[in-house]
C-alpha cells in the first residue's frame, strides 16, 4: 500500500486567527492502518497535526513514528475520541526521518478505516 502525501499549509499572517479547516489540504482516510507521510521543509522546525474524528462511535489512534536521528526516541500514540478534533505539535528532532528513502518526511498511521481526516500547518517566523 502506498503511502498519502500530505502537503503542508503556510501560515503566513503574524497576529492573524488562520482558520484550521481541514478541507484545504486533508486527505480522508480511506483504509484501516492507511499511512501518510510529509517533508518537513526547515531545520529545526515545528508543524501542526490537524486530525478530525468523524465517527460517532470509535476513537481514532495516530501513530507518528519516531525520527531516526539523535532525538527519535519512540513513536507517539495519540487518540482523536469519536466526533472529536485534535492538534498535535510535530518536532522534527523527534519525527523527522533522517537517513534513507524517507530522509526528511515524516509518518503517520491512523487505525481507523473512515471518517478521518489529517491536515498539517507550518508557520514561517
Amino acid at each position: 500500500m502506498a503511502r498519502k502525501t500530505l502537503i503542508p499549509t503556510t501560515i503566513v499572517e503574524n497576529g492573524i486567527f488562520y482558520e484550521i479547516d481541514s478541507t484545504t489540504n486533508g486527505l480522508a482516510v480511506s483504509t484501516a492502518n492507511d499511512e501518510f507521510e510529509f517533508v518537513f521543509d526547515q531545520r529545526d522546525d515545528k508543524y501542526i497535526l490537524f486530525a478530525n474524528n468523524a465517527n460517532s462511535s470509535t476513537d481514532a489512534t495516530l501513530t507518528v513514528y519516531k525520527g531516526d536521528g539523535v532525538f527519535g526516541g519512540a513513536d507517539a500514540v495519540l487518540t482523536v475520541p469519536k466526533g472529536e478534533s485534535g492538534i498535535f505539535a510535530l518536532d522534527s528532532g523527534r519525527h523527522m526521518v533522517v537517513s534513507g528513502t524517507d530522509k526528511g518526511k515524516v509518518i503517520i498511521k491512523c487505525s481507523l478505516a473512515t471518517d478521518v481526516t489529517l491536515s498539517v500547518f507550518t508557520k514561517q517566523f
